[in-house]
């Protein structure tokens, strides 16, 4: 997207200044504004990843402790595509123009624009519901809603300049004009909110709200004195500053602005200004009939409205001015019918219910009220925002959030009333608070910036993050594609069962966090109950919003650790069968060690003597390989074992023991109390009885292998023979419930290590360094890792991503190889498997796939998205890739990679299907290669946004 007649974005940032300022800071923005706000810039860029904070920032849009602003707001616009831009230029639009305001550092062709077209207002609007539902496109109809505003008016829309730019903010469009007058604007705008469409028998207005302010361009005081302003006044409410009064203000600003009026008009004076006091949060108002021009220089260069002013700073605290424009008594339409939408009585009715048993539930119990009273805010905030049309978005989103925290109150509730131990009461009930309590914090913070970013609240101080509600289509969008997207994961798991879908709801939300998480609200609920309803926050960093293929596959990620067919009975097969296998490599190797050092002690040491130390090297080499061979054995044997007993005890086990929140309590009582804990050791029905067995065996069958090969080199009897007869009579002994004291202290330390519990003589204990320590380290790794490749892999076969995007997706986000790709026995097994499940990459990357991640990297970085520690940082990532792949292939348990790559290739096979191709498109077109591709990701953004206006669901 390098071409100029791509992509072009724009951020128009609002600043507001602090009070009592005393300088004039009127060169701190690119124009002056009437209204809450003071200043505002206009900056374009043709990088989409300009527009998150970072950009921003760069370009002066956050709260800066050295600036004289105390709140700044970014609207955060695209121009339409080329061929629509020029499309809508022929039509008297103007996108040309404020493509080259935004570029103003380094273009002064505007200057002769701006002195005779000054007025610069911006308008945010929001469309109806019933606009947003049609199906022609929103651009192509507002368009024409616009110029016919504009023909009523007899306003040529060519001398207004309008531009009209899609949001990804909470707002729809936000419409530019650049006028000589701004009554041109104001009365285009003001037919523009009667406008209604009319179909068939019913009719609904274009808009559903909007908030307009309006500037001025100091280019323009050249030319004051041309411009017709008779109909537009000033008001100005003003705040004064501490021990001044209404009356000392009065007398100061009469006789400036006598100063003013004999200065304009010498000899003669005429008083059309009025002060009056006000209650509220304004000291005075200034209402004056006075030429509007005449007021406008004063708020520049020092004079009386500018902070600079030497007198400002002892009257004045803050002041805001409005435009004031005359009302022409004329309607083109009938004022439609008003009412409250049925949709809030039913939200109000059942909240009035939840309230009143919450309440009697803490009273009850003794709780805090508090939290009771915040919920209360939060719902206030919700019915406050959906009386609206526009706010169907929300009433979808928080709307389907409401209902799983009405479900799962309500099944608390009932759980509450069968239960008779107090103890699980107390325990319900402080689980209930603390979901409510995690619900009105995530879902309040939610509400709180949807408000900031509507009309009623736009001029209230930041409070949250203002840049979320800057982005607000783009969590929309992330909402719509999750939760449409776990719909279908939830039809393949049923078959297309209906009514599977409304099992979860997702809920995506911004800020507070630096990587990609999900909390389940009410996990303490029964997932597997019918009557369920999971509603799962994804939290996704204010940084990682605009990376959209990687946000894709991380909140996807997340949504598959609930939702989607994961084989839950087939995955802990594989578990138990990786949890034997790996176990008995380590114990494998635990005896093989002890065997070897055993052998050098008692066998070793008086052959070394019989051969010359050439000759010795190669018995003592061939020897060693006996030990090594047989060690497989033993080893198939140990698992064979270990995978019957744990099967026999799992047998008839019910699904939810399969459960993942369930695999670690139920895989831990196996592994310890069946296998390696049993409650008598020595029993010969134990594996510690069994293991005891096998290792004499494997002393016998190395011994018998040794005097073979001794045998050749003219040896008939060495310590080979002894090895051979002590195992023997140990293997008898045990049959009769007696082992070897110094064997069973060796083995019984090794089971006591491996199971975590604490050895007296740990010189005895002879087990790999590198080896997992723990049954629980080997029972979290190996379930961890089914897991978190599971979600991996699905992910990223759903969206259909290529290598070098899979990789990004995990690089870009944390901005740190050390917690992208730790190197730790759980993300080297999770991430070798999954190269090699997905792309078949093994032991290292290729010349080829490694020139691939450099140039995603290299291309992201022309985009403005960037990693800037390193230069050379595609290297260091890709030689970390190889550091992980070549331990995966050298170091890990064979077994157990086959039951991992098993598991996956089982999971991944049921999502070969083409139910995922719509969203597979999305994922493609996020790689954002081309201007077409980037306004058809917009396009396909807008169109899942749409389809919310479409549906309905019932509380």
């Amino acid at each position: 997207m390098n071409s100029t007649d791509g992509f072009n974005g724009m951020l128009i940032t609002l600043k507001k200044r602090i009070s009592c300022i005393s300088q004039d800071d009127t060169r701190d923005y690119q124009y002056m504004m009437f209204g809450h706000y003071d200043g505002m810039d206009i900056h374009c860029t043709r990088e989409w990843y300009q527009l998150r904070p970072k950009g921003v920032c760069e370009r002066a849009g956050n709260i800066i402790i050295g600036d004289t602003f105390q709140d700044k707001y970014t609207l955060k616009l695209y121009m339409p595509e080329p061929e629509v831009r020029e499309c809508l230029e022929k039509q008297g639009f103007a996108y040309n123009i404020w493509e080259q305001m935004g570029y103003r550092d380094s273009n002064d062709s505007c200057v002769e624009l701006l002195k005779r077209y000054p007025f610069i207002s911006v308008s945010v609007i929001n469309l109806s519901k019933q606009f947003v539902a049609g199906r022609e496109k929103l651009l192509d109809k507002i368009t024409a809603s616009i110029k016919d505003a504009a023909d009523k008016r007899a306003i040529p829309v060519e001398e207004v300049h309008c531009a009209v730019m899609p949001s990804i903010g909470y707002a729809d469009f936000t419409l530019l004009f650049l006028s000589d007058n701004p009554q041109k604007v104001i009365d285009i705008l003001d037919i523009l909110r009667e406008t209604q469409v009319i179909e068939g028998d019913r009719n609904y207005p274009v808009l559903s709200n909007s908030y307009a302010i309006t500037g001025f361009a100091k280019e323009g005081l050249q030319n004051l004195d041309k411009l017709i302003l008779d109909n537009v006044k000033l008001s100005i409410r003003v705040n004064l500053r501490e021990g001044v009064s209404a009356g000392q203000f009065q007398k100061y600003f009469d006789a400036e602005l006598e100063k003013i009026c004999i200065a304009q008009n010498p000899g003669k004076i005429e008083k059309q200004s009025e002060l009056y006091q006000m209650f509220g949060n304004s000291d005075c108002l200034i209402l004056s009939d006075m030429p509007f021009g005449l007021f406008i220089p004063l708020f520049y260069d020092s004079k009386l409205f500018n902070p600079g002013n030497e007198r400002f700073p002892e009257y004045i605290r803050n002041l805001c001015s409005s435009i004031r424009v005359g009302v022409e008594k004329k309607v083109y339409f009938e004022v439609p019918e008003s009412g409250i939408d049925s949709a809030y009585e039913e939200y109000q009715r059942e909240f009035v219910d939840l309230i009143e048993g919450l309440t009697e539930l803490v009273e009850e119990y003794g709780k805090p009220i508090r939290l009771v009273n915040g919920l209360q805010t939060v719902m206030k905030n919700f019915l406050g925002l959906i009386r609206e049309s526009h706010c169907f978005d929300i009433q979808e989103i928080i709307g389907s959030a409401f209902k799983a925290m009405v479900c799962n109150m309500k099944r608390t509730m009932k759980m509450l009333a069968e239960a008779e131990d107090i103890e699980v009461k107390e325990i319900l009930v402080e689980r209930l608070l603390s979901a409510v309590g995690i619900f009105r914090e995530n879902i309040g913070d939610y509400l709180a910036d949807m408000q900031r970013s509507d009309r009623s609240f736009i001029e209230g101080q930041s409070l949250s993050h203002p840049s979320i509600g800057s982005a607000t289509k783009l969590l929309f969008f992330y909402n719509q594609y999750i939760n449409e997207t776990a719909q279908m994961l939830m039809e393949t798991k049923s078959g297309g069962n209906a009514g599977q879908e409304e099992t979860y709801t997702f809920v995506i939300m911004s800020g507070g966090c630096d990587v990609t998480t999900a909390s389940d609200i009410f996990s303490y609920m029964d997932p597997a109950d019918e009557e369920g309803h999971s509603l799962i926050i994804i939290t996704v960093p204010e940084m990682s919003l605009y990376d959209i293929k990687g946000t894709m596959f991380r909140i996807l990620h997340e949504c598959l650790h609930f939702c989607g067919e994961r084989k839950r009975e087939e995955r802990f097969g594989h578990l138990i069968r990786s949890f034997s296998s790996y176990s008995a490599w380590v114990l494998s190797n635990g005896l093989k060690t002890s065997l070897t050092e055993h052998m050098r002690k008692t066998v070793f040491y008086a052959l070394e003597n019989r051969f010359s130390p050439m000759e010795w090297e190669e018995v003592k080499k061939k020897s060693l390989e006996f030990v090594w061979r047989r060690k497989e054995e033993i080893k198939t044997e140990l698992i064979e074992e270990m995978c019957r007993k744990m099967e026999e005890a799992s047998e008839g086990w019910e699904e939810f023991a399969f459960f993942g929140s369930n695999l670690q309590t139920v895989m831990g009582e196996l592994g310890r109390e069946e296998v390696f804990q049993s409650i008598e050791r020595k029993t010969g029905n134990s594996f510690f009885a069994y293991t005891y067995r096998k290792y004499m065996e494997y002393q016998r069958r190395v011994a018998e292998d040794l005097i073979g090969y001794l045998g050749t080199q003219g040896i008939r009897f060495s310590g080979a023979n002894i090895l051979r007869e002590t195992s023997e009579y140990k293997l008898e002994a045990q049959k009769d419930d007696r082992y070897d004291p110094e064997e069973e202290r060796v083995l019984q330390a090794l089971f006591d290590v491996y199971i975590g519990n604490q050895v007296l003589i740990p010189e005895e204990v002879r087990i790999d360094k590198n080896d997992i320590a723990t049954v629980g380290d080997v029972i979290l790794v190996l379930i961890d890792s089914m897991k978190e490749s599971y979600a991996d892999c699905i992910a990223a076969q759903i969206l259909g991503i290529p290598m070098e995007d899979f990789i990004l997706s995990l690089i870009y986000e944390t901005w740190d190889i050390e917690l992208a790709f730790p190197r730790t026995k759980l993300e080297t097994f999770r991430f070798g498997s999954e190269m090699k499940m997905l792309y078949g990459v093994e032991g290292r990357l290729t010349l080829q796939e490694r020139e691939k991640i450099e140039e995603k990297m290299k291309y992201w970085k022309t985009q403005g998205f960037k990693y800037c520690r390193k230069e050379d940082y595609s290297a260091c990532l890709c030689d970390r890739i190889d550091e992980i792949l070549w331990e995966y292939q050298k170091e890990f348990d064979e077994g157990c990679k086959v039951e991992l790559e098993g598991y996956l290739n089982a999971c991944m096979k049921i999502f070969r299907t083409n139910k995922f191709d719509e969203i597979k498109e999305i994922s493609r077109l996020s790689n954002m290669q081309s201007p077409q591709e980037m306004y058809l990701l917009l396009d396909k953004m807008n169109d899942l946004w749409r389809q919310m206006a479409l549906e309905k669901r019932e509380l």
